[in-house]
């Protein structure tokens, strides 16, 4: 069983400012309970190229398994929460951590990233209290590309479980967060391998002046532990989370080790 609610720090997924110091800069990122709200759809327009981290439907109305692994899993645009299973339907992206990447090492929660020489680090807390990592991977005055990161120590729910309340929640009223994809993958943690899903989908964020913004987004999800986790969310403009962008890639340098 799923825990019922909040599902701690994990829940909380939902809205993740980020203020850039010198203008607006808010990013609506998705966190348990909104992260489900806002995950990336890597790729931004509604024809898909095929290095695209994750492909929008075509006029289609289901999703389409696959026994073999793919790296741009084609989804419709939005399909009710009741139609989720909590095992993905989509197949393994087979995603790879990046190694020999260009940058500076920066280290937080136990695991490494490598990021552009002008990346820009801040962090924060969020409003339940818990510590909470930006890296502006252009710079301290640019607003994207980004990633966010954090770790859980316990969400009182398996990997499976969180991922599946993220998807529902992305899947939720409002259809601010649409082309939403949840594969299963594995991710490498010391010298074993340990589950982990990739989550992506495009988020419109509603402006006060009757506009939106859009971005895409990406969310890497590494178990540590049966109900701990790290998460990795990277958000770009629209069409600017491919498999090669910066953002992508600096997400899968993520290193991690336990001892």
């Amino acid at each position: 069983m799923v825990a019922n609610g909040s599902t701690g720090e994990d829940a909380e997924m939902g809205r993740v400012m980020l203020v850039n110091n010198v203008g607006r800069r808010a990013a609506c990122i998705g966190g348990m309970t909104t992260l489900l709200a806002a995950l990336t759809a890597c790729s931004g327009g509604v024809d898909r190229s095929a290095g695209s981290a994750s492909s929008r439907g075509q006029g289609t109305d289901s999703v389409t398994a696959s026994a073999e692994p793919t790296a741009t899993p084609t989804v419709p645009q939005w399909r009710p929460p009741s139609e989720i299973s909590q095992t993905p339907d989509l197949p393994t992206r087979g995603i790879q951590p990046v190694s020999g990447a260009s940058g500076k090492q920066v280290e937080m929660y136990g695991l490494t990233l490598t990021v552009p020489e002008e990346s820009s680090i801040r962090e924060w807390t969020n409003d339940r209290g818990s510590p909470m990592t930006s890296v502006m991977l252009a710079g301290a005055d640019e607003e994207f590309p980004y990633l966010v990161v954090s770790h859980v120590d316990s969400s009182g729910n398996t990997l499976e479980q969180e991922s599946y309340l993220q998807e529902t929640l992305l899947a939720g009223p409002g259809r601010e967060d649409t082309y939403v994809a949840r594969t299963p993958e594995t991710w490498p943690v010391g010298s074993e391998m340990a589950d982990a899903y990739m989550l992506t989908w495009t988020h419109d964020e509603p402006q006060a002046d009757g506009t939106s913004v859009t971005t895409d987004r990406a969310a890497l999800l590494v178990a540590d532990g049966p109900t701990g986790r790290w998460r990795i969310i990277a958000a770009a403009q629209p069409g600017e989370l491919t498999e090669d962008s910066i953002a992508w890639q600096a997400m899968l340098t993520a290193t991690i080790d336990r001892p």
